[in-house]
């Protein structure tokens, strides 16, 4: 059953390209307000391909479900979970989808790199990233701000499960070294595959035991979603364009009221608010961030662009 449907960011990209045809936009910030388009386009296609796959797959099920695009806060950490679905016996498939259309390979050290032009790009680890997520369901869960499934007057505990769906004609090179969270990593046309042979591998009589009914497990998605903060963002603000009287426009794919204060600008990789010096700093080297804003840990470890 599908409790949050997936939403493109339609909004987003009218916004920006509003703001490429203002007469103060320079040709360089035209440039890279069309490759952020470009970027949302893309981001959106991969998250419709795997929100497709899911739906088709459990969509009609009321022993599943299903939400796109949610967005979660606590204690200061934020979890932008593109998918997830949960099922009966409260087992959490948390997805992160991802483009990727050049590729993506993984190494021994359980490195990440994508391919522009066939030469290698280093990218975070979306398996860590994913993980980041999962933390942050796991601890809104166990928190008083939902009302969890009970047995005996205990919390039934929820196993997450982290997949990463890249697009369904990207070639994806593992190592032979078994490294952790890679099982996770398919492509979005598998998925159907993958939850299937999870479900043989690890169902267990202890599984079983904490079963839910259908009704129960709507409950639970439903408070869920009301977790969902939404987070707008001045997409001006964030391009250098004092004067353009901006229009907010949101990041995670939903309706907000009107009147709502833009949020600070977030790092583009972990979502966290960024100091004012910090997305000075990113926006003076543009070139090598790709125009990102980026925290201070990942302007360390991600290279997102090939000096020439």
């Amino acid at each position: 059953m599908i409790i949050k449907p997936f939403e493109k960011r339609d909004a987003d990209i009218a916004e920006l390209t509003r703001l490429t045809k203002l007469p103060q936009v320079s040709a360089k910030t035209k440039a890279d307000i069309e490759k952020e388009i470009r970027n949302i386009r893309a981001g959106d296609v991969a998250e419709a391909e795997t929100a497709y796959e899911i739906d088709f797959m459990r969509g009609s099920s009321k022993s599943s479900m299903i939400i796109h695009g949610l967005r979660l806060e606590h204690e200061g950490r934020v979890a932008q979970i593109d998918h997830l679905m949960i099922n009966r016996v409260l087992d959490a498939y948390v997805v992160e989808s991802k483009s990727f259309t050049g590729g993506l390979s993984v190494n021994e050290q359980g490195e990440f790199c994508t391919f522009y032009n066939n030469r290698p790009i280093s990218v975070p680890s979306p398996i860590a990233q994913n993980q980041k997520h999962i933390d942050v369901l796991k601890a809104v869960y166990a928190s008083d701000a939902v009302a969890a499934p009970m047995r005996l007057g205990f919390r039934l505990p929820v196993s997450a499960i982290s997949v990463i769906s890249v697009r369904k004609n990207a070639r994806i090179t593992r190592p032979e070294k078994k490294i952790k969270g890679l099982y996770g990593l398919i492509k979005s046309d598998q998925f159907k595959e993958f939850f299937e042979r999870d479900i043989d591998e690890n169902t267990s009589i202890l599984e079983a035991a904490k079963m839910v009914s259908s009704e129960t497990l709507q409950k639970l998605a439903h408070a869920i979603v009301a977790q969902h903060k939404p987070i707008q963002f001045n997409w001006a603000g964030k391009f250098g364009i004092t004067a353009a009287a901006p229009k907010v426009s949101t990041f995670s794919k939903t309706s907000t009221p009107a009147k709502a204060k833009a949020e600070p600008s977030v790092c583009a990789v972990c979502d966290e608010p960024l100091h004012w010096t910090i997305v000075k700093w990113c926006r003076r080297n543009s070139k090598k961030y790709e125009g990102m804003l980026l925290c201070r840990d990942h302007q360390k470890n991600v290279v997102l662009s090939i000096d020439k």
